[in-house]
């Protein structure tokens, strides 16, 4: 089953200036063990600059190069702060939300005991970002293998201003607010490149 990773990290001010420099760390990892896509780029979220990766792989597994890999994306992370790794199963193929101008990932944790009523909500959410009537590329969701009591959600987007829109336009400002109110919401906006391995 193919396996989603997504790490976030501070990012380096050299990889904030160029995220080109993630490729030789990419290429690294290329090979039949290797992931099938990676996707890099530099969170813009205010307060907050971080280094995304979205990573598919085949199967739920370490690759060999795994410490090689490590050491050469060193040059993107800023000294200090905390790595973040998850992974999910996506019921939907997510390149297009990540090849899209603006990615949305949002981390959503039901309050106890509506997990289902807020899967219903993003179930909600994410139709209306799949239907063509709005300027959303797409979206898809997924638990966390790690935490499967927190969904992941990505959203493709062809700016942050067609996302700001959206919200105020039915029926996102009718789903977002019953979200907020039944679970934590994490929410960040990347602008990503496809690395080509």
């Amino acid at each position: 089953m193919t396996v989603w990773e997504i790490t976030t990290w501070p990012a380096s001010e050299e990889f904030k200036k160029d995220v080109t420099i993630i490729d030789p760390a990419a290429r690294v990892t290329a090979g039949p063990k290797g992931p099938e896509s990676f996707y890099a780029g530099v969170e813009f979220f205010p307060g907050s600059t971080n280094t995304f990766l979205t990573i598919v792989h085949a199967a739920f597994r370490l690759s060999e190069k795994l410490a090689q890999f490590a050491a050469a994306v060193q040059v993107t992370r800023a000294p200090g702060g905390d790595l973040e790794i998850a992974h999910a199963h996506f019921p939907a193929d997510p390149k297009p939300l990540l090849g899209a101008p603006v990615t949305e990932y949002l981390w959503i944790t039901p309050k106890e005991g509506l997990k289902d009523e807020v899967a219903a909500f993003i179930d909600t959410l994410v139709a209306s970002l799949n239907d063509p009537a709005t300027p959303a590329v797409g979206g898809t969701y997924a638990p966390l293998v790690e935490r499967p009591d927190t969904f992941i959600m990505l959203a493709g987007w062809p700016s942050l201003e067609a996302n700001q829109s959206a919200t105020k336009l039915s029926p996102l400002k009718e789903i977002i607010p019953e979200l907020l109110g039944k679970s934590s919401v994490k929410l960040s906006f990347a602008k990503l490149r496809h690395v080509e391995l």
